[in-house]
Protein backbone atom coordinates (compact mmCIF):
# COMPACT_ATOMS: atom_id res chain seq x y z
CA UNK A 1 0.00 0.00 0.00
CA UNK A 2 3.36 2.58 -0.48
CA UNK A 3 4.26 3.36 -3.62
CA UNK A 4 7.28 6.01 -4.87
CA UNK A 5 8.21 7.62 -8.67
CA UNK A 6 5.97 9.52 -7.30
CA UNK A 7 4.62 8.98 -3.65
CA UNK A 8 0.56 8.82 -4.56
CA UNK A 9 0.51 8.49 -0.75
CA UNK A 10 1.86 12.21 -0.28
CA UNK A 11 0.49 14.84 -3.45
CA UNK A 12 0.25 17.71 -2.26
CA UNK A 13 -2.96 19.35 -1.37
CA UNK A 14 -1.68 22.82 -1.70
CA UNK A 15 1.03 25.32 -3.09
CA UNK A 16 2.92 24.46 -6.13
CA UNK A 17 2.81 20.82 -5.49
CA UNK A 18 -0.70 20.61 -6.10
CA UNK A 19 0.21 20.66 -9.87
CA UNK A 20 1.10 16.80 -9.68
CA UNK A 21 -2.64 16.30 -8.85
CA UNK A 22 -3.70 17.68 -11.78
CA UNK A 23 -2.18 14.51 -13.56
CA UNK A 24 -5.03 12.44 -12.61
CA UNK A 25 -7.59 12.97 -15.23
CA UNK A 26 -10.69 11.03 -16.22
CA UNK A 27 -10.38 7.64 -18.07
CA UNK A 28 -12.62 9.80 -20.83
CA UNK A 29 -14.16 13.15 -21.70
CA UNK A 30 -17.84 12.46 -20.02
CA UNK A 31 -16.22 11.15 -16.74
CA UNK A 32 -14.86 13.14 -13.50
CA UNK A 33 -12.51 12.66 -10.57
CA UNK A 34 -14.42 11.91 -7.44
CA UNK A 35 -12.42 12.03 -4.27
CA UNK A 36 -13.74 10.67 -1.11
CA UNK A 37 -11.79 11.63 1.88
CA UNK A 38 -11.79 10.43 5.67
CA UNK A 39 -12.81 13.75 7.28
CA UNK A 40 -10.21 13.71 10.68
CA UNK A 41 -9.32 9.90 10.19
CA UNK A 42 -6.69 10.23 12.31
CA UNK A 43 -8.04 12.62 15.26
CA UNK A 44 -11.09 10.94 15.28
CA UNK A 45 -8.95 7.41 16.10
CA UNK A 46 -6.95 9.51 18.66
CA UNK A 47 -10.76 10.11 20.41
CA UNK A 48 -11.55 6.92 20.20
CA UNK A 49 -8.23 5.70 21.80
CA UNK A 50 -8.00 7.92 24.25
CA UNK A 51 -11.26 8.84 25.46
CA UNK A 52 -9.90 12.74 26.39
CA UNK A 53 -13.60 14.38 26.41
CA UNK A 54 -12.77 17.36 25.36
CA UNK A 55 -11.39 15.58 22.30
CA UNK A 56 -14.48 13.40 21.76
CA UNK A 57 -16.86 17.04 22.26
CA UNK A 58 -15.49 16.88 18.70
CA UNK A 59 -16.87 14.57 16.88
CA UNK A 60 -19.87 12.71 19.73
CA UNK A 61 -22.63 14.64 20.51
CA UNK A 62 -25.11 17.54 18.91
CA UNK A 63 -22.52 20.56 19.73
CA UNK A 64 -19.72 19.34 18.08
CA UNK A 65 -16.11 21.17 18.59
CA UNK A 66 -13.84 22.59 16.49
CA UNK A 67 -10.71 20.30 17.89
CA UNK A 68 -8.12 22.99 16.24
CA UNK A 69 -9.97 25.73 17.88
CA UNK A 70 -9.53 23.80 20.76
CA UNK A 71 -5.56 23.86 20.69
CA UNK A 72 -5.84 28.31 19.44
CA UNK A 73 -7.57 28.88 22.18
CA UNK A 74 -5.32 26.94 24.60
CA UNK A 75 -2.40 28.68 22.60
CA UNK A 76 -3.89 32.15 22.51
CA UNK A 77 -2.55 32.77 26.19
CA UNK A 78 0.20 31.59 25.72
CA UNK A 79 1.34 33.55 22.67
CA UNK A 80 -1.03 36.49 23.35
CA UNK A 81 -0.14 36.88 27.12
CA UNK A 82 -3.00 37.11 29.69
CA UNK A 83 -3.33 40.81 29.62
CA UNK A 84 -4.25 40.95 25.62
CA UNK A 85 -6.91 37.72 26.63
CA UNK A 86 -8.32 39.60 29.07
CA UNK A 87 -8.41 42.72 27.26
CA UNK A 88 -10.42 40.54 24.29
CA UNK A 89 -13.43 38.68 26.84
CA UNK A 90 -13.69 42.65 27.74
CA UNK A 91 -14.15 43.86 24.27
CA UNK A 92 -15.84 39.77 22.49
CA UNK A 93 -16.40 38.10 25.92
CA UNK A 94 -20.16 37.24 27.51
CA UNK A 95 -20.85 35.82 30.36
CA UNK A 96 -20.13 32.38 31.46
CA UNK A 97 -17.65 32.12 27.92
CA UNK A 98 -14.52 30.45 28.33
CA UNK A 99 -11.45 30.92 26.41
CA UNK A 100 -12.77 28.27 23.68
CA UNK A 101 -16.14 30.17 23.16
CA UNK A 102 -14.11 33.58 23.10
CA UNK A 103 -11.65 32.23 20.38
CA UNK A 104 -14.52 31.49 18.46
CA UNK A 105 -15.76 34.99 18.70
CA UNK A 106 -12.53 36.21 18.21
CA UNK A 107 -12.10 34.16 14.82
CA UNK A 108 -15.61 34.94 13.33
CA UNK A 109 -14.79 38.49 12.76
CA UNK A 110 -13.26 37.86 10.02
CA UNK A 111 -9.66 38.30 8.23
CA UNK A 112 -10.68 41.57 6.96
CA UNK A 113 -10.05 42.29 10.65
CA UNK A 114 -6.65 42.75 12.09
CA UNK A 115 -7.46 40.59 15.52
CA UNK A 116 -9.78 38.34 13.27
CA UNK A 117 -6.54 37.31 10.82
CA UNK A 118 -4.83 36.68 13.72
CA UNK A 119 -7.04 34.41 15.12
CA UNK A 120 -7.18 32.57 12.07
CA UNK A 121 -3.39 32.23 12.08
CA UNK A 122 -3.01 31.04 14.73
CA UNK A 123 -6.09 28.31 13.92
CA UNK A 124 -4.12 27.89 10.99
CA UNK A 125 -0.97 26.64 13.04
CA UNK A 126 -2.67 24.94 15.40
CA UNK A 127 -4.39 22.60 13.02
CA UNK A 128 -0.72 21.78 11.41
CA UNK A 129 0.66 21.24 14.69
CA UNK A 130 -2.65 18.80 15.45
CA UNK A 131 -1.83 16.74 13.05
CA UNK A 132 2.07 16.63 12.58
CA UNK A 133 1.92 15.74 16.93
CA UNK A 134 -0.69 13.22 16.00
CA UNK A 135 2.42 11.46 13.96
CA UNK A 136 4.86 11.43 16.62
CA UNK A 137 5.96 15.15 15.54
CA UNK A 138 8.35 17.16 18.42
CA UNK A 139 8.89 20.43 19.02
CA UNK A 140 12.00 20.63 16.86
CA UNK A 141 10.73 18.47 13.75
CA UNK A 142 7.79 20.76 13.83
CA UNK A 143 9.74 23.83 13.45
CA UNK A 144 11.19 22.47 10.95
CA UNK A 145 8.50 21.31 8.84
CA UNK A 146 5.85 24.29 9.85
CA UNK A 147 8.58 26.37 8.90
CA UNK A 148 7.89 28.49 12.77
CA UNK A 149 10.09 29.15 15.38
CA UNK A 150 11.04 26.70 18.03
CA UNK A 151 9.41 28.15 21.12
CA UNK A 152 6.38 28.38 18.87
CA UNK A 153 6.68 25.00 18.02
CA UNK A 154 7.03 23.80 22.10
CA UNK A 155 4.22 26.20 22.64
CA UNK A 156 1.49 24.93 21.00
CA UNK A 157 2.46 21.55 21.85
CA UNK A 158 2.37 22.72 25.40
CA UNK A 159 -1.27 24.08 24.46
CA UNK A 160 -2.25 20.94 22.97
CA UNK A 161 -1.43 18.86 25.93
CA UNK A 162 -3.17 20.89 28.17
CA UNK A 163 -6.35 21.06 26.00
CA UNK A 164 -6.29 17.16 25.19
CA UNK A 165 -4.51 15.82 28.55
CA UNK A 166 -5.67 12.59 27.75
CA UNK A 167 -4.89 11.82 24.63
CA UNK A 168 -0.69 12.44 26.10
CA UNK A 169 -2.20 9.60 28.86
CA UNK A 170 -3.01 7.34 25.83
CA UNK A 171 0.12 7.75 23.97
CA UNK A 172 2.23 7.33 27.38
CA UNK A 173 0.32 4.20 28.00
CA UNK A 174 0.94 2.44 24.37
CA UNK A 175 4.58 3.35 24.90
CA UNK A 176 4.62 1.34 28.10
CA UNK A 177 2.80 -1.27 26.93
CA UNK A 178 5.37 -1.99 24.25
CA UNK A 179 7.94 -1.94 26.18
CA UNK A 180 6.34 -4.55 28.15
CA UNK A 181 5.46 -6.82 25.37
CA UNK A 182 7.68 -5.74 22.34
CA UNK A 183 4.91 -4.79 20.03
CA UNK A 184 2.17 -2.40 19.50
CA UNK A 185 -1.56 -3.31 17.92
CA UNK A 186 -3.83 -1.53 15.73
CA UNK A 187 -7.31 -1.23 16.77
CA UNK A 188 -8.46 -4.84 15.15
CA UNK A 189 -5.24 -6.65 16.56
CA UNK A 190 -2.82 -6.46 13.65
CA UNK A 191 0.75 -6.33 14.83
CA UNK A 192 3.62 -4.33 14.68
CA UNK A 193 6.92 -5.95 16.19
CA UNK A 194 9.06 -3.89 17.80
CA UNK A 195 10.92 -5.90 20.03
CA UNK A 196 14.60 -4.87 18.47
CA UNK A 197 14.54 -1.45 19.05
CA UNK A 198 12.98 -1.93 22.60
CA UNK A 199 16.15 -4.59 23.56
CA UNK A 200 18.49 -2.03 22.10
CA UNK A 201 21.29 -1.09 24.16
CA UNK A 202 21.07 2.33 22.54
CA UNK A 203 18.41 4.89 24.70
CA UNK A 204 17.66 6.92 21.57
CA UNK A 205 16.63 3.45 19.23
CA UNK A 206 14.35 2.46 22.80
CA UNK A 207 12.56 5.61 22.70
CA UNK A 208 12.26 6.06 18.90
CA UNK A 209 10.34 2.26 18.97
CA UNK A 210 8.37 3.40 22.06
CA UNK A 211 6.71 6.90 20.00
CA UNK A 212 6.24 4.01 17.52
CA UNK A 213 3.31 2.37 19.22
CA UNK A 214 1.10 5.12 19.47
CA UNK A 215 1.45 5.90 15.53
CA UNK A 216 0.65 2.37 14.91
CA UNK A 217 -2.25 2.97 17.48
CA UNK A 218 -3.60 5.66 15.16
CA UNK A 219 -1.88 5.48 11.76
CA UNK A 220 -1.91 1.94 11.58
CA UNK A 221 -5.56 1.60 12.76
CA UNK A 222 -6.35 4.60 10.20
CA UNK A 223 -4.01 2.01 7.25
CA UNK A 224 -6.76 -0.67 8.23
CA UNK A 225 -9.83 1.00 8.21
CA UNK A 226 -8.92 2.62 4.06
CA UNK A 227 -8.08 -1.05 3.73
CA UNK A 228 -11.25 -2.17 4.64
CA UNK A 229 -13.20 0.75 2.34
CA UNK A 230 -11.24 -0.64 -0.23
CA UNK A 231 -12.39 -4.11 -0.12
CA UNK A 232 -15.99 -3.25 0.91
CA UNK A 233 -15.73 -1.24 -2.44
CA UNK A 234 -14.48 -4.12 -4.33
CA UNK A 235 -17.27 -6.51 -2.48
CA UNK A 236 -20.11 -3.89 -4.11
CA UNK A 237 -19.43 -4.89 -7.49
CA UNK A 238 -19.05 -1.58 -8.45
CA UNK A 239 -16.02 -1.43 -10.39
CA UNK A 240 -18.21 -4.36 -13.28
CA UNK A 241 -21.79 -2.56 -12.65
CA UNK A 242 -20.76 0.78 -13.41
CA UNK A 243 -18.00 2.78 -15.81
CA UNK A 244 -15.63 3.60 -13.18
CA UNK A 245 -12.25 3.24 -12.47
CA UNK A 246 -10.46 2.83 -9.22
CA UNK A 247 -7.08 5.16 -8.92
CA UNK A 248 -5.42 5.00 -5.68
CA UNK A 249 -5.66 5.46 -1.85
CA UNK A 250 -4.24 9.18 -1.38
CA UNK A 251 -3.42 10.66 1.83
CA UNK A 252 -6.79 9.36 3.75
CA UNK A 253 -8.70 9.77 0.55
CA UNK A 254 -10.31 7.05 -2.02
CA UNK A 255 -9.70 8.53 -5.63
CA UNK A 256 -12.01 6.95 -8.55
CA UNK A 257 -12.30 7.94 -12.03
CA UNK A 258 -16.68 7.93 -12.69
CA UNK A 259 -18.31 8.24 -16.07
CA UNK A 260 -21.16 11.51 -15.05
CA UNK A 261 -24.17 8.84 -16.00
CA UNK A 262 -23.11 6.65 -13.06
CA UNK A 263 -21.63 9.00 -10.68
CA UNK A 264 -24.42 9.79 -8.70
CA UNK A 265 -25.14 5.90 -8.14
CA UNK A 266 -21.66 5.04 -7.62
CA UNK A 267 -20.47 7.98 -5.46
CA UNK A 268 -23.45 6.92 -2.77
CA UNK A 269 -21.81 3.27 -2.32
CA UNK A 270 -18.36 4.71 -2.53
CA UNK A 271 -19.62 7.14 0.59
CA UNK A 272 -21.02 4.21 2.34
CA UNK A 273 -18.29 1.84 1.92
CA UNK A 274 -16.20 4.32 3.93
CA UNK A 275 -18.50 5.43 6.52
CA UNK A 276 -18.83 2.25 7.87
CA UNK A 277 -18.07 1.37 11.04
CA UNK A 278 -14.83 0.52 12.01
CA UNK A 279 -14.38 -2.05 14.74
CA UNK A 280 -15.24 -1.67 17.99
CA UNK A 281 -14.97 2.47 17.39
CA UNK A 282 -17.65 4.42 18.58
CA UNK A 283 -16.51 7.70 17.49
CA UNK A 284 -18.53 7.99 13.73
CA UNK A 285 -16.53 7.77 11.09
CA UNK A 286 -17.56 10.51 8.41
CA UNK A 287 -15.93 11.08 4.60
CA UNK A 288 -16.13 14.33 2.56
CA UNK A 289 -17.29 14.20 -0.85
CA UNK A 290 -15.55 16.16 -3.91
CA UNK A 291 -15.74 15.44 -7.35
CA UNK A 292 -13.95 17.40 -10.37
CA UNK A 293 -12.42 17.67 -13.46
CA UNK A 294 -8.99 16.45 -12.04
CA UNK A 295 -7.88 15.80 -9.23
CA UNK A 296 -6.67 19.35 -8.30
CA UNK A 297 -9.85 21.00 -9.28
CA UNK A 298 -12.43 19.70 -6.95
CA UNK A 299 -15.91 21.02 -6.15
CA UNK A 300 -17.18 20.06 -2.43
CA UNK A 301 -20.45 18.51 -2.09
CA UNK A 302 -20.34 17.78 1.60
CA UNK A 303 -20.16 15.28 4.33
CA UNK A 304 -23.14 13.39 3.27
CA UNK A 305 -24.09 11.80 0.08
CA UNK A 306 -26.90 14.63 -0.90
CA UNK A 307 -27.67 13.95 -4.55
CA UNK A 308 -28.56 16.96 -5.47
CA UNK A 309 -25.17 18.64 -4.15
CA UNK A 310 -23.65 16.21 -6.96
CA UNK A 311 -25.76 16.52 -9.57
CA UNK A 312 -25.47 20.24 -9.44
CA UNK A 313 -21.52 19.72 -9.38
CA UNK A 314 -21.62 17.39 -12.31
CA UNK A 315 -23.29 20.42 -13.62
CA UNK A 316 -20.95 22.88 -12.91
CA UNK A 317 -18.32 21.04 -14.18
CA UNK A 318 -19.41 20.36 -17.50
CA UNK A 319 -20.71 24.01 -17.71
CA UNK A 320 -17.38 24.68 -17.09
CA UNK A 321 -16.11 22.65 -20.13
CA UNK A 322 -18.61 23.47 -22.46
CA UNK A 323 -17.10 27.41 -21.80
CA UNK A 324 -13.62 26.94 -21.84
CA UNK A 325 -13.89 24.39 -25.25
CA UNK A 326 -15.39 27.47 -26.65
Amino acid sequence: YSSSGPNLQQLPKKGEGVKFRECLLPHHKNAVICSVDFKGQELRLAAERSQDKNMLACYVGDNLKDPHSITAAGAMKLKWGSQAVKELFAQYGSEGDDEYSLFLKVHAIGKSAPIGKKADDLRKDSKNVNFTAQFGGQAAKISERLIMPLEDAQLFLQARAEMFPDVEVAAKKAEQVCMNTGYATTLMGARRHLAKGILSNSSQEQQRAARQAWNMEIQGSAAEMTKLAMARLWKSGLLWKYDVRFIAPIHDELVTSIAAKDAVEVIKVKHECMTAPYSTMKVPVWGSISVGPDFAHQYETGDWYIRENIESALSDIFDEREVLAA
